[in-house]
C-alpha cells in the first residue's frame, strides 16, 4: 500500500531537524577532539554572550593567557607553556563553545519563525521546545564540567563528563525519535508473538548501548582507554589482576581505569555478537523498507563501531579514530531509536513460518 503524501509543514520541520542534527554530531566531533588535544581547560570563564569575541590583539592575548596561568591546569602540567602554544589550544575550546551557540541559533531562530508560519511546528511546539531547552542545558552542563578542572585539580570531571556527553546523545536520539515520528506511516496490523519478543530484545539492546556510551564517557574522562593499547588481551592478560583493587568494592565500578577499559571493551563485544545475532533473527521476517533500513543500519554502524573501537585502542587513542568512535556512538544510537520507531507502529508486514 502506497504512503500518504508528506505535506509541505511537514517536510520543512523535517529538513530543518536533519540540520540541526547534522550540526549537533559536528558539535561531538568538536568536543571529542577538544578533550583529546587537552583544550578544554583553556578557556578559564564563562561569558555566553561576550564570550563570542576572541581576543583580537597581542595584548588580549597576552591578558587571557595570564588568567589561564591563574589556575591548576598551567601551574601543576603546563608551567613552561608558550603564548603559541596556548592559542593552539584555545582554539579548540573557542571553536566548541561558538559552534554551541550556533546551534543555538539554528535552533532558536527557525523555531520562532515555523511558529508563525508552520502548522506542523505549532501541534508539536512543545516538543520543539524541549530540543531548545535541552541546547541550553548543555551548555549549562558543559561549563559545570569545565569548572570541576579550575578548583584544585586540572581535570574535569568524569562524572560531569558523562553527564555532557549523554546530554548531547540524548538530544540527537529525541531528535531521531521525532523526525522518525513524522515520516509517512505504513498500513498496520498487530505484530505476532515472535516479532514482540523481537521488539523487547531490541529495547534491551538500546538500553546497554546507553550504558555502553556512559562508560566509553567515563574512559574519556579518565583517560582509561591509555591502559593499555593491546587486543583482546589487556597487558598480556586476559583479566587483569587491578580491576578491583580499589576500596570499597563499588569505586571500582566507576573509578578503577583497569576496569573501567575492560568492562567498556568487554561490553562493546558483547553487543557485537548480540546485534548481528538479532539482524540474523529480522532476517525470518517480512519488513518494511523503513525497518529494514533501520536494523540493516544498526548492524553495519555497530560493526563499524567495533573495528574503530579496537583501532582506537590498538593505536594508542589516535586523535581522528578517537573522534570517529565518538560520533558514530552518535549515530549508532539514532539508528536503534529509528528502528524501534519504526518498529514500534505495527506494520503491514508478516512473519514468514517454517
Amino acid at each position: 500500500m502506497a504512503h500518504a503524501p508528506i505535506n509541505n509543514d511537514t517536510r520543512t520541520l523535517i529538513r530543518w531537524l536533519f540540520i540541526l542534527n547534522a550540526a549537533i554530531l559536528v558539535m561531538i566531533a568538536i568536543g571529542g577532539t577538544t578533550r583529546l588535544t587537552g583544550s578544554g581547560l583553556s578557556m578559564v570563564d564563562w561569558n555566553p554572550i561576550m564570550g563570542v569575541i576572541p581576543p583580537t590583539s597581542e595584548l588580549e592575548w597576552q591578558e587571557t593567557f595570564d588568567r589561564y596561568k591563574g589556575f591548576p591546569e598551567y601551574k601543576d602540567l603546563r608551567p613552561n607553556m608558550t603564548l603559541p602554544q596556548f592559542k593552539q589550544i584555545f582554539f579548540w575550546e573557542y571553536l566548541h563553545r561558538v559552534f554551541g551557540r550556533l546551534i543555538g541559533l539554528i535552533w532558536f531562530i527557525p523555531f520562532i519563525y515555523f511558529l508563525c508560519t508552520n502548522t506542523k511546528a505549532r501541534q508539536h511546539w512543545l516538543s520543539l521546545l524541549i530540543i531548545g531547552l535541552l541546547i541550553a542545558f548543555q551548555g549549562i552542563l558543559g561549563w559545570y564540567m569545565v569548572k570541576s578542572g579550575l578548583i584544585n585539580l586540572p581535570y574535569v570531571s568524569h562524572y560531569r563528563l558523562a553527564a555532557h556527553l549523554s546530554t548531547a546523545f540524548f538530544l540527537y536520539g529525541y531528535i531521531v525519535w521525532w523526525i522518525a515520528r513524522m515520516l509517512p506511516e505504513e498500513e498496520r496490523r498487530m505484530f505476532d508473538q515472535a516479532e514482540r519478543s523481537f521488539v523487547r530484545m531490541l529495547t534491551a539492546l538500546l538500553f546497554f548501548i546507553i550504558l555502553q556510551i556512559i562508560y566509553g564517557a567515563f574512559v574519556a574522562g579518565r583517560d582509561a582507554g591509555l591502559v593499555s593499547n593491546t587486543y583482546p588481551k589487556m597487558m598480556g592478560d586476559w583479566i587483569p589482576s587491578s580491576m578491583f583493587h580499589l576500596k570499597p568494592f563499588w569505586r571500582n565500578l566507576v573509578e578503577n581505569n583497569t576496569f573501567l577499559h575492560y568492562f567498556h571493551r568487554a561490553l562493546g563485544t558483547a553487543l557485537l555478537f548480540t546485534t548481528i545475532a538479532l539482524w540474523f533473527r529480522a532476517q525470518r521476517f517480512r519488513l518494511s523498507n523503513r525497518q529494514k533500513l533501520g536494523l540493516n543500519g544498526l548492524f553495519t554502524f555497530m560493526i563499524f563501531q567495533f573495528i574503530l573501537g579496537v583501532a582506537t585502542v590498538v593505536s594508542g587513542i589516535n586523535l581522528q579514530l578517537a573522534v570517529a568512535h565518538q560520533v558514530n556512538a552518535c549515530v549508532l544510537l539514532g539508528t536503534i531509536i529509528f528502528s524501534l520507531q519504526a518498529l514500534s507502529v505495527p506494520k503491514q508486514v508478516t512473519s514468514r513460518r517454517s
